[in-house]
This record gives structure tokens, sequence and C-alpha cells, in this order.
């Protein structure tokens, strides 16, 4: 492999490309950018947690509210075969 440098340093001619390959897999940014983005990734993460927290919570209560739906019903149903009303 060809090397270049300057008064005895030298260098891989290929070795640049390298870096920046380990670079992109670790996603290593510079400090300032680095903050920056994850900041914003952490909001952006909150905001979908918070989201998916209120789904949960409406779910739960439709649940809660069915069963209470499906409780009256049975016991109309009951109240109907009792007193013969439909058959």
């Amino acid at each position: 492999m060809e090397k270049i440098g300057e008064a005895g340093a030298s260098e891989e001619v290929h070795g640049g490309e390298n870096e920046r390959a380990n670079e992109l897999k670790t996603r290593r940014y510079p400090d300032f950018e680095y903050d920056r983005r994850k900041g914003f990734a952490d909001r952006v993460h909150q905001s979908f947690k918070d989201k998916a927290g209120k789904v949960r919570k409406g779910i739960v209560e439709l649940g809660i509210e069915l069963k209470r739906m499906e409780d009256d019903f049975n016991e109309q149903l009951k109240a109907m075969i009792e007193n013969r009303d439909i058959f």
C-alpha cells in the first residue's frame, strides 16, 4: 500500500476512508451537534411516550365502560327472561 507523509511521518492513503466508515458505524457527531440531535430525539421520544400513555389510559377506560355495559345488558336480559317478556 502506498504511503504518503512529510519529514518521516507516514500515513496510509486509505486510512481516512476507514475512519469515516467507523464514524458512520458508531454514529458519532461533534459534541455540540450530538447534544442537539440527542436533545431533539429525547423530546420526540418523550412526546410519543406521552401519546402512548394517553392511548393506554383511554383503552383501559373504554374496557371498564364496556364491562359495565355488558353487566347492565346481562342484568336486563335476565330480568326479561324471568318476566317472560321475550319468550
